[in-house]
Order: structure tokens, then sequence, then C-alpha cells
């Protein structure tokens, strides 16, 4: 499957290249320290939420040519089986997920 999204697509966007060139996302990294955060201190956590964004903002809140990123946010049991989000006071959203491309390995069997 990933060596078909990467043969044919359709691509999302990566974090343009040093150039400012436009880059196929390949994968995103998240390290275990932040999903950890989420479901320990999610109340009755009961699995993540994944959506996918639009990044067009840096770290200095500067407008940037939009790529797609990864927000993850914990679930709480609802009614009626349903998952709700859990709406945190604090950071418990991993609102940046390191993409690949640039954060890639060339050890990775998935990814040509």
């Amino acid at each position: 499957m990933a060596q078909n999204y990467q043969a044919q697509g359709p691509f999302l966007r990566a974090e343009p290249g040093t150039n400012g060139a436009a880059q196929h996302l390949k994968a995103w990294w998240i390290d275990i320290a932040s999903l950890m955060d989420i479901l320990t201190n999610t109340p009755q956590c009961d699995g993540l939420r994944a959506y996918i964004v639009l990044q067009d903002r840096n770290q200095e809140n500067n407008a940037i040519t939009p790529y797609h990123s990864l927000v993850l946010i914990g679930t709480q049991p609802g009614s009626n089986g349903i998952h709700d989000n859990f709406r945190p006071a604090n950071s418990m959203v991993i609102d940046f997920v390191e993409p690949c491309p640039s954060t890639c390995t060339d050890k990775n069997p998935l990814i040509p």
C-alpha cells in the first residue's frame, strides 16, 4: 500500500524542501512521550483520533507554503458508542508531527 501511494498518489504535501520546492509526504514520525502524555492524561481514554490538516504557519507564527500535517487527540467513551474528543485545557493534543521528508531514514522497507 505504501509503495502504491509513493508510485501513484494522489500525494499529500510534506514540508517544503530547503530550496522551497514542494515534496511528496511519505510518512509522519510521532514520539512515544507525546503519545503516552495523551493516553495517560485523557480521562477514560479509549483511543486516539487523527486529523489530516494543512500546516500554514511556522513556529514563529509566520505564514508559510501550506503542507499536510497530523493532529492527534485523545478520545473518551461517549453516548451511543461514539468516541468523543477530549478537550484538554493544556497541551494534550499533538499538533505538529515530524514529516518525512525531511525526517526520513533510508532503513525503512515501506519507503523506497
